[in-house]
């Protein structure tokens, strides 16, 4: 069965998240893996919240780990040109919710994992694929779920993770390099609340309790914290322009960043930009004296979302944001902090890449790394002591830019030239792995 196959046939299951129903999926996979003679184990949780684990070689003890997500935002079929779950192929293209994020790299793996598996008795080391439920909605059915169970907990521990979120091509001034996803910002989320203020008179309205909803905005986005700059935003700086890592300093990189706006890179300058700064953004606003969704004695909220640079403290944000809010008779709560975190990459692993990479396309120069400022399932394993590493690399075909503004669009849709990339090199680079020629995962 082919990779294309693969991804048409996840594709058609409906695993849209609310609801979820991974089940019909992970069922298809069991299906692949019973005809392939592969080892599984299935793990389902509240109904067809159903997570499957597959391995190769089982017997090896040192393990590369690839990690997916089963599940799909919702796709509202109208705004669509084609049936979001349709697969269907139009001018050298597959279009279906997941195609890119992220079944594509699901079906590279399963295949595989399919192509070894006649070749299990010589290999000397093995692959363990990790697809999970629910990573759209906050992961409460899937990866936290298994990792509750110790044997799964200890056999992904202190391994070398593929994961969704890199591996994506960008040109700057004529080069080409392959973006790697070696960390993540933290990601928190916190709501003030505006209690009703003494005095208030609905015959005589003031608006002092819209007035103080404007104000802790402001106030919350101002708020003083730290920038421990990436070593990450470094080294991607570096290699681009070639300026010395001494010479980025800390009062100088925006400067660097915003020339690369300048000389016409604005995708690079922008994702540096949010590498290199916290963000905390109201995105929910409840107001008014008759708002519904508003408990007795509260006249409005505000929720925040904040993006992080790695080292940042939940005690940090929470000083911060009580000192802007000094002077305010509102209240706030953390309701949520997800840390980040960077992952030092020995530089055998990166050549390997590297090298697979360039046997497909000669034209990529070099894996560069970044972080992204949004959140996957990666963050529940890098307490583990697992180095993990977004690198579902895509063709030239696609470009980063081009697959940021798809991924949970309309019309999401994979160049067939990238899919086919992505199954040479990842099957390259797991050959090299499982015949003892890659680097170490432990």
């Amino acid at each position: 069965m082919t990779l294309l196959t693969i991804l048409r046939e996840l594709i058609r299951i409906d695993t849209q998240n609310p609801p979820g129903n991974e089940g019909p999926a992970v069922g298809y996979i069991a299906s692949l893996c019973r005809r392939a003679g592969l080892e599984y184990r299935i793990r389902t949780y509240n109904g067809n919240r159903s997570s499957i684990i597959v391995r190769l070689a089982p017997r090896c003890e040192d393990r590369l780990v690839i990690l997916g997500h089963l599940d799909v935002v919702r796709a509202d079929e109208t705004a669509w040109d084609c049936a979001p779950f349709g697969a269907e192929i139009r001018n050298g293209y597959l279009y279906g919710r997941g195609a890119l994020d992220m079944k594509y790299f699901i079906s590279a793996a399963l295949a595989v994992l399919v192509d070894l598996k006649p070749r299990e008795a010589e290999l000397k080391r093995g692959l363990t694929a990790v697809f999970t439920a629910d990573e759209e909605n906050g992961s409460a059915y899937g990866l936290p779920r298994l990792l509750e169970e110790e044997s799964i907990r200890d056999e992904l521990s202190g391994r070398i993770v593929f994961n969704e979120g890199g591996g994506f091509t960008h040109e700057h001034h004529g080069t080409w390099y392959s973006l790697v996803e070696t960390g993540q910002k933290s990601v928190a989320r916190l709501r003030v609340t505006v209690p009703e203020l003494p005095g208030t008179n609905a015959y005589f309205p003031t608006l002092n309790h819209e007035k103080l909803l404007v104000r802790s905005a402001g106030a919350v986005q101002g708020a003083e914290l730290r920038r421990p700059i990436p070593e990450t935003a470094r080294i991607l700086v570096r290699e681009i322009t070639g300026i010395p890592l001494e010479a980025v300093a800390n009062g100088t990189l925006d400067e660097h960043v915003a020339q690369l706006e300048v000389q016409g890179d604005v995708f690079l300058s922008r994702l540096l930009y949010a590498m290199t700064h916290n963000t905390i953004t109201p995105t929910i606003l409840r107001g008014g004296s008759r708002h519904s969704e508003l408990d007795r004695g509260v006249k409005g909220e505000i929720d925040f979302d904040c993006r992080l640079l790695p080292g940042i403290t939940p005690e940090e944000l929470s000083a911060a944001v009580h000192k802007a809010l000094d002077d305010l008779p509102v209240r706030f709560t953390l309701l949520f902090f997800s840390p980040g975190y960077e992952t030092i990459v020995s530089h055998p692993l990166i050549e390997a890449m590297e090298q697979a990479i360039r046997r497909q396309d000669p034209n990529i120069a070099a894996c560069l790394p970044f972080l992204t400022p949004g959140a996957n399932d990666g963050r529940f394993l890098n307490p583990l002591g697992c180095k993990v590493l977004g690198f579902a690399p895509l063709s030239r075909s696609q470009p980063f830019k081009e697959v940021i503004a798809l991924i949970h669009g309309v019309n999401e849709r994979i160049c067939i030239d990238s899919l086919t990339f992505c199954g040479e090199v990842i099957a390259d680079i797991c050959r090299g792995y499982v015949e003892g020629v890659s680097p170490d995962a432990r």
